[in-house]
């Protein structure tokens, strides 16, 4: 049996700082860890000894990335095959229309019809814009083909929509250049994602949800190493509040 469980953690302003260096430090290992795939191909999970090494996160932290971006490819090479689908049935369409037209023009040519210039113009122009629209169309389809070939299928981290915006700041409700990058910075950098098992302590050592003695829910998180070290890095330059941890593993803890 599957239980889903949806619950709103008390978050200090201490700790909104330590998520959020969290989720941006996730964000920025997932777009590492799909780099390395689009250049040395196979699945996600077949990078896993060796990207754990290289950037010192634990095998648990590596499988909630690993399932996160595998969904996201396999999602995306799905949409990209009904895509090219849908438009290779577009594209029948349109080459039947031509066909007909073209019919027509070697009717002409053998006589077995006659039209008046007017018509003939109105086929003629009705012929390029058809043949332009097979063309395009075509182009379309064997760049879809192209990205589904390719070790990724190209993923824009943030959306294709909202990088689009940068170069047209006014028209998007932007002031500036930085207030479009907080909002990129924030798309790109706003969730995590822990793949737990049901050998592992409270089904997932990553992030455990448990009842304390008050009866309230309380979710324990475990920190990469960078994430704290980040912290200790912030508190010394400018004061901000580091969070203690609960353990050699060092948890952030967020009551209910």
């Amino acid at each position: 049996m599957q239980l889903t469980t949806q619950t709103r953690p008390t978050i200090t302003p201490e700790a909104a700082l330590v998520l959020a260096r969290l989720v941006g430090h996730y964000g920025m290992q997932l777009r590492k860890l799909y780099a390395v795939v689009a250049a040395k191909g196979g699945k996600v999970k077949d990078h896993k000894t060796e990207f754990c090494k290289a950037h010192g996160i634990t095998a648990r932290y590596f499988n909630g990335l690993a399932n996160d971006l595998q969904g996201s490819i396999d999602s995306v090479r799905e949409l990209l095959k009904q895509s090219v689908k849908d438009r290779n049935a577009a594209l029948k369409k349109l080459k039947k229309r031509v066909a007909g037209l073209d019919k027509k023009f070697a009717d002409l040519d053998a006589k077995r019809i006659a039209v008046t210039t007017k018509v003939f113009r109105r086929w003629t122009a009705q012929q390029r814009k058809l043949q332009l629209k097979v063309k395009r169309l075509e182009g379309k389809i064997a760049e879809l083909q192209r990205r589904l070939k390719a070790n990724v299928p190209g993923i824009c981290f943030g959306s294709r929509k909202l990088f689009q915006k940068q170069f047209n700041l006014a028209e998007n409700g932007y002031r500036n250049r930085a207030e479009w990058l907080a909002d990129w910075r924030a798309a790109r950098d706003h969730q995590c994602f822990f793949l737990g098992s049901g050998d592992e302590t409270g089904g997932n050592q990553s992030c455990t949800l448990s009842v304390g003695e008050d009866g309230l829910l309380a979710l324990r998180i475990r920190l990469p190493d960078a994430v704290i070290a980040a912290g200790k890095e912030k508190s010394e330059c400018d004061g901000s509040p580091v969070e203690k941890p609960t353990g050699k593993d060092k948890y952030l803890v967020l009551g209910g």
